[in-house]
């Protein structure tokens, strides 16, 4: 008797007869299965959010976003109480470039106190997580080939222990709502529905990742132009469907933009990316990529081997996302975090693709593949492969050390409470963190880095190397800045830091304020301004504290 070929192998079930899909009991345990990872992935976001959450002074507790989010919080808070999409009330300046987040934010906060509406959002990222693996769970049975298959707790398990993923949904970016319409026009991108029909969805879907992020636009646009390609009789009618709605909704955004704030592109644009040479740019986005491009080598090699064993246009489309965001990341000269914001939204398609992968390769690896020892060892590379990926995240992951943010998040929304009692309406905050601070003071912002102010965002950037890390030349958005305008002309109520860069004011702002402790908030305060209440900062002797 003829031995089969890995590949039959892989398609058969042991006793050679095609599988049917197993029984009732056996789909029974499976769904049992994926329930029970996916309650083991809220239970870890729920201690996720806590710690990322800040005990206040009263013993109550308050939540807060990765700080751009607060950024869209506050125009979203703007939006409800009739001010406009402004960041400060009269100022028209689009500080922001996820329209569709901030009208989902705007939405909760409509029926939320802000600080539930905050919590509100980061459940929401729960919610967008655990769809977005539900996608990828129907991607990788379109595309995998029966009776050898991963099981489907396995592939939900891949893709929701992509900790940057997470640590960018649960801190309310619009990375979680891109990742679920990414997940979404994959999974029409693959599925056996007509083709008219599949490109009329996925150009729907792209308008609303325009609205996300302009960015992302590219995902959709690599995910339909494949199916543009293989219509070979009629390509100019499928690009028309593909690119009409796309247009349609940026050109009503751009008319919005025009009408509202003067501007053809958002002043984060501008603050980005003008006069930042391209060779910089280049050279920041290769180093930034580096740690991220070594991080998905196993991801990468289990697809492409799955990709090599069976070709096909499914498999193709499916990479496509990352090898765009990839070159797309590169161009714009990285980011300021390293947590794979712009790539992370393609993650969960290479993760499905690695697990159809580790299926074919164990399957050809064993003598007799069995269905548990497949299951054995796709277990063992798909662990091996997203420890690798976390690996510069795992005590973060594991909640054994506070990130980065949360630390932020505790000073900054001690400082917008404590502002909010010992500062009076008519106060100014000067921030480099434009966020959290003026959403809970509610007071008027000062951004020094610019990405709320027009004539920050025109200034030349530092590319000095005083902004720099991971071994960067410059940060994009954090290399315009003039403290002498923020601060000096300005003389804000308060100063969140006085020193970035190049430029250090400390000896100034030591004349001009008073550094105060109240409620656990280290503030700078303008002396003897009329917009503190300084009645509340003195103390038994009647001397401000910290004076």
């Amino acid at each position: 008797m003829k031995h089969l070929l890995p590949r039959d192998r892989a398609r058969r079930s042991l006793n050679g007869r095609p599988d049917d899909g197993g029984s009732g009991q056996m789909r029974d345990r499976s769904r049992i299965a994926v329930a029970i990872v996916m309650a083991l992935y809220v239970v870890w976001a729920a201690a996720f959010i806590r710690v990322s959450s800040v005990s206040m002074p009263d013993g109550t507790r308050a939540y807060c976003l990765f700080d751009d989010a607060m950024i869209s919080m506050r125009y979203a808070e703007n939006v409800v109480r009739g001010r406009g999409p402004v960041w400060n009330e009269g100022e028209r300046v689009e500080g922001y470039t996820n329209p569709l987040m901030v009208a989902v934010m705007a939405a909760f906060l409509l029926v939320l106190p802000k600080a539930w509406a905050v919590l509100g959002i980061q459940l929401l990222g729960i919610a967008l997580m655990l769809g977005t693996a539900l996608l990828c769970l129907r991607i990788y049975d379109r595309i995998s080939h029966p009776p050898l298959r991963a099981p489907p707790w396995l592939v939900m398990a891949a893709v929701l222990a992509i900790y940057t993923l997470s640590f960018w949904s649960l801190l309310g970016m619009e990375t979680g709502l891109i990742a679920l319409l990414t997940a979404c026009a994959a999974a029409t991108a693959v599925s056996r529905d007509d083709t008219d029909r599949r490109i009329g969805l996925i150009a729907w879907l792209t308008g609303l990742l325009y609205l996300c992020r302009p960015d992302a636009l590219l995902i959709g646009l690599t995910l339909g132009a494949p199916l543009v390609l293989s219509t070979t009789s009629r390509r100019f009618r499928s690009a028309s469907r593909l690119l009409l709605p796309c247009i349609t909704i940026a050109a009503a955004h751009l008319a919005f933009r025009l009408a509202y704030y003067g501007e053809l592109l958002p002043n984060t644009f501008t603050l980005k990316l003008a006069d930042v040479p391209l060779r910089v740019r280049l050279h920041d986005g290769g180093v930034f990529l580096g740690p991220f491009l070594e991080g998905i080598i196993p991801l990468v090699g289990l697809a492409l081997y799955g990709m090599a064993h069976t070709p096909s246009r499914s498999r193709l489309m499916l990479a496509a996302p990352m090898a765009g965001l990839v070159l797309y990341q590169w161009y714009v000269g990285g980011e300021p975090w390293a947590y794979w914001r712009i790539m992370g939204p393609a993650l969960p398609l290479m993760a499905a693709l690695a697990c159809d992968g580790a299926t074919l390769l164990a399957a050809r690896a064993l003598p007799t593949p069995t269905q548990v020892r497949v299951t054995a060892l796709v277990i063992a590379a798909m662990a091996w492969a997203m420890a690798i990926h976390n690996k510069p995240f795992l005590t973060e992951a594991l909640l054994l050390t506070p990130f980065q943010e949360a630390v932020l998040n505790r000073d900054r929304v001690l400082a917008g409470y404590a502002l909010r009692e010992v500062t009076g309406p008519a106060a100014t905050v000067a921030v480099v963190g434009a966020g959290a601070i003026p959403f809970y003071a509610e007071r008027r912002g000062v951004d020094m880095l610019g990405k709320c102010d027009r004539d920050i965002a025109r200034l030349k950037p530092d590319l000095s190397g005083s902004v720099s890390w991971y071994g960067m030349t410059t940060i994009p958005g954090h290399n315009k800045y003039d403290l002498y305008r923020s601060i000096v002309e300005r003389k804000p109520t308060y100063v969140e830091t006085p020193r970035w860069g190049r430029q250090d004011l400390t000896a100034w702002v030591r004349q001009r304020y008073v550094q105060v402790t109240y409620n656990g908030a280290r503030l700078w305060l303008l002396r003897g301004s009329p917009d503190v209440r300084w009645e509340m900062l003195r103390g038994p002797s009647g001397a401000v504290m910290g004076e």
